[in-house]
């Protein structure tokens, strides 16, 4: 800060009621979280839903620093600090222990977020064994770290007033660039800045940039496989290999046989999953964009412009979190009632236990199914070679996205062995069904890991 930001400044008041107004707004978005998922008959019965709570609660002590509006903060000639500023050492360690241990939790909590949609997405890790794994090592991560150093700097005295909040900093606030002031407390803050505050966020900002990476990598990809597995795709390798053995010696007519070839999740239910990775990101990155512009790009012409931002957005963590908590509830109620308003739509996601998808007509619920149907007595019929053909060709390239459920695969055994004809009949029927589906909104079977989200 410029030597003209002195006690009682104008512009530091409203940053205080900016911050105040945001820490507010993001404590109600927390507790309605907290509050939808506890309503839920699942509560907190899923990997997702448990990460979901923990980060709310930290969101809520975290933003419960800012409404109080700097009264916390030691009303003293030591330290810069807002006019509303009412508090002694006591409130200055209490209320830099909750933001510290808030804040430093809130964010561990969405860097685990973003670790899980990885491991259920692209890695197809079950929740059975996320529990018992790797469920732990989350939990640990985002409360013990935070809650220990939270201590640890409560105790060595290292929380002082640094404008309406208490925060890692040197007292008096100026002993550390003047060699004739001593600091009494704090006197190793620039390094414990360094230690506790700066690699924490270097470290979750990579594994959140791998994250995404990773995650955005597996959807090209994904919808380059599923591309490939179109209808019109299969079809025509159907048709073409039908065709290249119309002068080979035709067996008798098929069974009616079908063919399931089964993805681990459906398209949609992958897409959707893969949004509400990227938003948590997204809200964390819009989040702690500004503190990090007044580290590295402040200046004193911008200063209070970059520092009225982050008063604005640090606070509202909960809030985005809220929004990106009920998308998914608020996109299944549009499907249910389309002729509902935006607003009714949000207001029966939040108010509403369960959010249940549409029951429509039974559908076929697999990625792939072909139907290869040939009545008793019929003129048409394919050799078995085409259907050892196509049986080979779905498992090779099939192997790395789709589960294959062997006994759905047509065996050579379905041809009547005592009726070979050297005289094939015309084939002057076409193939008579090839269908795919990918399990869209109208699969009421979702999978689990993504029914937790609802």
């Amino acid at each position: 800060m410029s030597s003209d930001d002195t006690p009682g400044d104008p512009m530091l008041s409203s940053i205080v009621r900016i911050s105040t107004a945001s820490g507010i707004i993001s404590v109600i978005g927390s507790t309605i979280i907290i509050l939808v998922l506890l309503r839920s008959p699942k509560k907190l019965k899923s990997t997702y839903r448990r990460l979901v709570f923990g980060m709310s609660c930290m969101d809520i002590v975290h933003s419960l620093v800012y409404v109080s509006g700097g009264l916390p903060v030691p009303n003293d000639s030591e330290t810069w600090h807002s006019t509303n500023a009412i508090g002694n050492v006591t409130t200055c360690n209490i209320q830099g222990f909750m933001n510290y241990t808030g804040l430093m939790g809130s964010v561990f909590y969405d860097c685990m977020l973003s670790i899980y949609f990885t491991l259920v997405i692209v890695y197809s890790k079950r929740e059975t064994f996320i529990q018992k794994k790797i469920e732990p090592f989350f939990h640990l991560f985002s409360i013990l770290i935070p809650l220990g150093i939270g201590i640890f700097l409560m105790v060595t005295n290292y929380y002082n007033g640094v404008g309406f909040v208490c925060w890692i900093h040197h007292y008096p606030s100026n002993c550390d660039v003047d060699a004739d002031v001593k600091c009494t407390r704090g006197e190793h803050a620039t390094w414990y800045k360094i230690y506790f505050q700066y690699c924490p966020f270097a470290l979750v900002f990579f594994i959140f940039l791998a994250c995404m990476i990773r995650l955005s990598c597996f959807i090209i990809c994904q919808y380059k496989k599923m591309t490939k597995y179109s209808a019109n795709v299969f079809s025509a390798n159907v048709k073409k290999k039908r065709n290249s053995l119309q002068t080979l010696p035709s067996p008798s007519p098929l069974r009616t046989r079908r063919m399931s070839v089964m993805p681990t999740k459906s398209q949609n239910e992958i897409r959707q999953t893969f949004i509400q990775a990227m938003l948590y990101v997204s809200g964390m990155i819009l989040t702690f964009v500004f503190p990090a512009l007044i580290v590295f790009a402040s200046t004193d012409d911008n200063i209070w412009l970059i520092w009225k931002l982050q008063s604005f957005f640090l606070p509202l963590l909960g809030f985005f979190n809220f929004f990106i908590f009920i998308r998914p509830r608020v996109v299944m109620t549009m499907e249910v009632k389309p002729d509902l308003s935006f607003f009714r739509v949000l207001i029966t996601a939040i108010t509403a236990k369960e959010i249940k998808p549409q029951q429509v007509g039974k559908r076929a619920s697999v990625g792939m199914t072909v139907r290869r149907r040939s009545l008793l007595g019929s003129p048409m019929a394919l050799d078995a070679r085409v259907i050892e053909d196509l049986n080979r060709e779905i498992e090779v390239e099939s192997d790395d996205d789709l589960d294959i459920k062997e006994d759905h695969i047509i065996p050579n055994n379905v041809i009547e062995p005592n009726t070979r004809s050297n005289n094939p009949p015309p084939y002057d029927t076409e193939l008579q069904e090839v269908a795919c589906s990918d399990g869209d909104a109208e699969n009421p079977n979702m999978t689990e890991d993504y029914n937790n989200m609802m």
